[in-house]
């Protein structure tokens, strides 16, 4: 956060992090007398200042999903990635490429009517003149 601080930019934020967090980020983090367990990891981020969430990327692998097509394979992110992102538009955006449209047709002789529900949104990352922006990476490795 200090990072994003010091590069002017001051929140809010969101903290993102790949799914082999997961196993720790709902684990106990302050017990009390008794062990009796009183906030897990992921609300005792959500309490600092400035942070407005903790969330999951499900397609942030920390290794390699196996596929049945070669060719759909892609190269894994390090384990226990983490993206700290200032959520306003001149860091991030979420683009429209085609509204909320509903298609509807008809099949086997128009006794059965098919509907799908279709959209297309997309995140921009942007950063100023000087390649500076809002998100901090951060990986074990």
């Amino acid at each position: 956060r200090q990072s994003l601080y010091n590069n002017k930019f001051f929140g809010p934020f969101m903290l993102y992090h790949s799914n082999d967090w997961d196993t720790f980020m709902d684990n106990d983090y302050i017990l009390t007398g008794g062990n009796v367990a009183t906030q897990t990891l992921r609300e005792r981020l959500r309490s600092i200042e400035g942070i407005t969430d903790v969330r999951r990327l499900d397609f942030m692998f920390a290794t390699a999903p196996t596929f049945q097509n070669e060719a759909s394979r892609y190269d894994a992110l390090n384990p226990y990635t983490l993206l700290l992102v200032q959520m306003t538009p001149d860091v991030c955006r979420a683009v429209n490429g085609m509204d909320i449209t509903t298609v509807q047709w008809e099949s086997q002789g128009g006794m059965r009517v098919n509907f799908k529900v279709m959209c297309i949104q997309v995140p921009q990352l942007r950063s100023d003149y000087n390649g500076t922006t809002g998100l901090v990476h951060g990986t074990t490795s």
